[in-house]
Formats: structure tokens, sequence, C-alpha cells
């Protein structure tokens, strides 16, 4: 595996879908080796508590430093090459031999990392987590405000606070890309916008799933918060849509709103829910709630079966695929 997040170096949904997937394969008995950047995490979160996360048993992790800092994945950002990194990567790709080089978020380290080869053939796959492959903000949000329709890049990253990346106005994406046998993606909006902004290399949909729940995550026997509750985790940004949510707290009603998570959109979304003694901000939990219902391990809405409350759901890309295969009858839409 080779993303630059994974726990406890990383934060948001595609390291934790990383440990898990290492775990599986680790629990099914392959071998696993995951090189992860160390510096593109410290860009953004300089100090972390390696403790927070638990151990990957059975995984073996290749950690990247370099004596540049955060100057490394910069470069790598406007480059589109793993200058620093590619030495220790080929290192560690010629040190066994490998049946599978699968790739994940590797935004910091350049679509140049795609193109390395070890000294033996290997299939690589590669799963689209974001939409980095054809969005320089890597998340479709159209000058840091809405919904991407109508692309036009170069504003977009200048009004996003990013450095524009001129590499991508050359072929070395679609060259890189030619290195990968396979890019899959969790979703079908996620397919399909990729189709939309032109990419052509062979893709596949395969969803995520989740491990049954154990370690990080946990539900503890008895929930502190004892009125009925719709629970929100996440990163606090604004593009995760909570703004949205919290109209339908205003009144006085039978049930809550808890959010667990911390994101640079956080002191705003404080200030909009003044007032609202229903809504309730956790923090940063490596616990979380008790959830209303056992999990099941496709991982989405459908992750409660049989339950009986409404779930509040946004009318947009993959949530909208479980309204449309009717597996939300008694969603409510925002």
């Amino acid at each position: 595996m080779i993303s630059i997040y994974y726990p406890p170096y990383g934060f948001g949904g595609d390291a934790i879908y990383l440990h898990r997937l290492c775990s599986e394969l680790v629990r099914d008995g392959h071998e696993v080796d995951v090189i992860h950047c160390a510096d593109s995490f410290n860009m953004f979160v300089p100090n972390v508590d390696p403790s927070a996360f638990p151990v990957s048993q059975g995984v073996t992790i290749h950690t990247l430093r370099s004596g540049a800092g955060m100057l490394s994945p910069l470069l790598s950002h406007q480059s589109g090459q793993p200058f620093l990194k590619r030495g220790k990567i080929e290192r560690i790709l010629s040190s066994k031999r490998y049946d599978i080089i699968h790739y994940h978020n590797v935004s910091l380290l350049g679509p140049g990392v795609l193109a390395i080869e070890p000294p033996y053939p290997v299939v690589k796959l590669y799963t689209a987590h974001e939409h980095w492959l054809v969005c320089p903000t890597n998340v479709l949000w159209e000058n840091n405000a809405r919904v991407c329709d109508t692309p036009s890049c170069l504003t977009c990253t200048v009004r996003s606070k990013r450095p524009p990346q001129l590499w991508r106005y050359s072929g070395m994406l679609r060259a890189a890309a030619k290195h990968v046998d396979l890019f899959l993606t969790p979703s079908r909006s996620s397919y399909q916008n990729h189709r939309d902004r032109g990419f052509k290399p062979e893709m596949k949909v395969l969803p995520y799933f989740a491990s049954p729940l154990g370690g990080v995550g946990r539900a503890d026997q008895d929930s502190s918060h004892k009125r009925p509750y719709f629970l929100f985790v996440g990163r606090l940004e604004k593009i995760k849509g909570v703004q949205e949510i919290l109209r339908h707290f205003q009144a006085p009603g039978d049930y809550d709103l808890l959010v667990v998570g911390a994101g640079r959109y956080e002191k705003e979304l404080h200030e909009q829910a003044q007032g609202m003694p229903r809504v309730r901000f956790v923090g940063w939990l490596i616990r979380i709630p008790r959830p209303v219902g056992r999990t099941n391990r496709r991982i989405g809405l459908r992750s409660i079966p049989g339950c009986k409350l409404p779930r509040l759901l946004m009318s947009r890309e993959r949530l909208a695929e479980f309204r449309s295969a009717h597996l939300l009858p008694r969603a409510i839409p925002f």
C-alpha cells in the first residue's frame, strides 16, 4: 500500500479505511506493507500522539521522512514528482517481491509515484478516495463555496488558497496513469464524476466496507447522552454540510444532534448553533457514542439495518445513490 496518510499519521476516512483494509488482508493471511509520508501529515498537524490509534498488528509500516520537512510534500505538490522520497520508495519496492502495489491518496507524492516500477512484474491498483485525478483541490468544491458544476480549475485553485499545479496542464498525469492496471472508486457518482471530467483509464466501482466494531470506535455500553439523537462524525469543513443540518434542530423537539469531530469550519458552526440547545458539539474523540443499531460490514447508511428512525440525507453525491436505490425509504431530504 502506498498512501500519504496512515494512522496515526492521518485524518479522514481514507486513512481509516486503509487501516481496516490492511487489517482484513492480514487476517486473511496476506503479507501487507504500508508506505506512508509523515512529512505530508506534519505539514497540517505538526504533532501527533502515536498512541492515539491501535498498532496495525501484522502490517509492516514504512514511514517516509525527509530532512526538508514540509518542503518535501510541497515540492511534490508543485512538481508532480516524489523527488525527496523516490529513493526510499524504490528501495522498499526492491526489498521483496510484491504481488500487488495498491495506491491510495498520493496527492502530496505526485503522479510521478505511479510510474515507479520495481525490478519485477507487479499488478498496480489505485483507489480514488477523492477526486485528485481530475481536481486540483481534490474535492470538486468550486471556489471553496459550492459543488463544482462547471470546472474553472485555475481560478478555483487560487480562490481556494492553493498554489496552482502547472503539471496538470501537461501530459504527466496521463502518462503516469498508464502504469496503473486498474483504477477503483467507491461509488457510482465518483465514477461518473471522473468520466465527465475526461478521465479515460479503466475504472471500476468497488464500495467501501466496514470491519466489525473493535478498538477505535468500539461502542460504550451506556451512552452519556440520554435523549434520542442523530450522530454526525467527521471533519468539520464547510463541504461536509453540517450547516445544512442545523436548521432541523432550531425548534424544540424530541431528538438532538451530536457532532463529533474538529476542523477549520468548527468556529463558524458553533456560532450558527448558538441558541440551539438540541445541538451538542462533542469535539474530537477516539471513542464514539453508542450507535443506534448493530453495524453491518457494508459501510454507509445501510449500516443500521432494521432501524426504524428517519435519516437526514443530503441530495448530492453518494448518499443520493442510497436514496435512488430505495435503501432509505424514510429519508428526510434537505
